[in-house]
């Protein structure tokens, strides 16, 4: 992996913002290898690279799919350090992984950081985080959507993303009030019904299939429905714990066959 520079600094966090940059990127490459034996963004072992200090004032860190490149902000109006922490680098990151599988396209751990289902707890914001998963509307960003409805097509994808956010959050861990680690949850669901969770791990192997075998860039949220019930089957059979999990995961964020837009994009699946 490369790490360079667009100006240099003295204050604060910011000397350290390279290192944290590279530390961000060696472990959440790590995690891929480790967990899907997937080598690189691309799968093809090459390494990522990235800039720090990218612009002036920049309240922002992402993936450039044109430079092949992490690009880092140093905030300065929302944020007050670099935007080089984990828990945004590994999402940023995943948006590489989503370019080279499904190239799915908007309608519009350890001990100093161990592993939770918020997103940027270490950004120095109000309300202690950026996102959640158990709650998404909770999030620093604005109206972030729990929960489906037409009008999500036409949502900002970074809003609209809570939707499949919390269904995964939900088949990890399941509904309603809980300790992990030490943050608490309190994760609700469209109609009141109770979820079950079948665990991080099997979640994680789920979605990771099905955005690598069946998803598309037309994948919408039904589809991606469709797509984790297939990835499940494959997993586990299709009358397992783990399938019936995630049908009940989709339908607390309100995603159901039943209620399938007409005309709705439909990816076709890749082949095996």
């Amino acid at each position: 992996m490369e790490v360079s520079r667009s100006r240099t600094t003295e204050v604060g966090g910011a000397r350290t913002a390279a290192v944290d940059a590279q530390y961000g990127i060696t472990s959440t490459l790590g995690y891929y290898k480790n967990a899907f034996c997937r080598n690189g963004i691309k799968g093809d072992g090459t390494g990522a690279k990235a800039l720090v200090h990218y612009g002036e004032k920049v309240d922002n860190a992402f993936w450039s799919p044109s430079a092949q490149t992490m690009l880092y902000g140093d905030g300065g109006q929302l944020f007050k350090n670099p935007l080089v922490v984990l828990d945004v680098t590994a999402p940023e990151l995943t948006h590489g992984v989503v370019s080279a599988t499904a190239d799915l396209q908007p309608t519009a751990g350890n001990a100093g950081n161990p592993p939770n289902y918020l997103v940027g707890e270490k950004l120095g914001l109000k309300t202690g985080f950026l996102r959640r998963l158990d709650k998404p509307s909770l999030g620093f960003e604005g109206v972030v959507l729990d929960y489906w409805k037409k009008e999500a097509y036409d949502t900002e994808s970074h809003r609209g993303s809570g939707i499949s956010s919390h269904a995964y959050y939900l088949l990890a861990e399941g509904s309603g009030q809980k300790k992990i680690g030490d943050v608490t949850y309190d994760s609700p669901t469209f109609d009141g019904t109770a979820v079950a969770g079948i665990g991080r791990d099997k979640a994680s192997a789920i979605f990771y299939r099905a955005l690598t075998r069946y998803m598309v860039s037309t994948t919408d949220f039904h589809d991606a429905r469709t797509a984790t019930l297939k990835a499940a089957e494959d997993i586990h059979g299709a009358d397992s714990v783990e399938h019936k999990a995630v049908d009940r995961a989709w339908a607390a964020v309100n995603v159901t066959a039943d209620n399938t837009p007409s005309g709705s994009p439909a990816g076709t699946p890749a082949e095996d």
